[in-house]
């Protein structure tokens, strides 16, 4: 592999570093239809088997990049487009970023709401500290928080980057937080279950857990948790610079008749 050579706008645009025959090039500059020119005028100064990629700060599907990314030949051949927030800036990318902040706040409320129902911090590994917490819990909420899209697509909704602070977080109606409580039962269950939990008395060092039943067996106030977690999702979305979306018109809402799950 070539080691990489940074040009300076003019002498990408004027062929004058013709003479060096690199693997990849790129164009990135600030502008999109600066790329477009870029990438132009370096593939006519470099050889047809030099792939160009051209990149744009928008939407791929709006920009003048989408016309690189059509079967071409000449000045176009082998250039492609590179839409930075089609590729970067998916949920999925932000809140893999995102996802050691997002955890410890989900757990954070976890314990919060934890010791409002009266457990016991001190015989409960659960409702340690972050950076107490047994690896395999840290991991939990980080599942947790990595669902987060399935669900909301579960139920018709998607997420969009958002700049509006001053407005209303989003509220799910009270059929989804159901279903979407039960759907986290059922995440949970089934991460627990593959970590080699049992079903017994809670003891997390012997693998033992009372929650690894259908969610009409579970008792009220642990269902709880699994509804505050689902109401808490806009607000951890929203700190992360996240909206929740409108439903989609196909989408439908999944019945709550299923199996379920919750972290720590």
């Amino acid at each position: 592999m070539a080691p990489p050579l940074v040009l300076t706008p003019a002498a990408a645009v004027d062929g004058s570093q013709n003479a060096f025959r690199p693997d990849v090039a790129f164009a990135c500059f600030e502008a999109d239809a600066e790329n477009v020119q870029a990438a132009i005028r370096l593939r006519r100064s470099l050889p047809d088997a030099v792939p160009i990629v051209a990149c744009a700060s928008g939407l791929a599907g709006t920009s003048l990049i989408a016309m690189l990314d059509r079967p071409a030949s000449g000045y176009l051949a082998n250039v492609h487009g590179f839409g930075l927030l089609d590729r970067i800036c998916r949920p999925e990318i932000i809140l893999n970023l995102d996802r050691e902040i997002l955890a410890r706040a989900a757990h954070r409320d976890y314990v919060r709401r934890r010791l409002a129902q009266g457990a016991d911090l001190a015989n409960d590994p659960a409702l340690s500290a972050w950076d107490d917490l047994p690896d395999s819990l840290q991991e939990s909420n980080r599942a947790q928080v990595a669902d987060i899209p399935a669900k909301l697509s579960a139920v018709g909704y998607e997420l969009a980057p958002t700049e509006d602070w001053d407005t209303d977080l989003f509220v799910f109606p009270p059929e989804q937080i159901e279903a979407l409580a039960c759907m986290e039962h059922e995440r949970f269950v089934e991460e627990r279950v593959r970590a080699g939990y049992r079903l017994g008395p809670k003891d997390t060092a012997a693998k033992l857990s009372p929650y690894l039943v259908p969610w009409d067996q579970l008792s009220e106030d642990i269902r709880d948790l699994d509804r505050d977690a689902v109401r808490l999702v806009p607000s951890l979305l929203a700190a992360a610079g996240y909206a929740i979306v409108s439903p989609r018109r196909e989408s439908r809402p999944p019945t709550t008749e299923r199996m379920s799950s919750r972290p720590s």
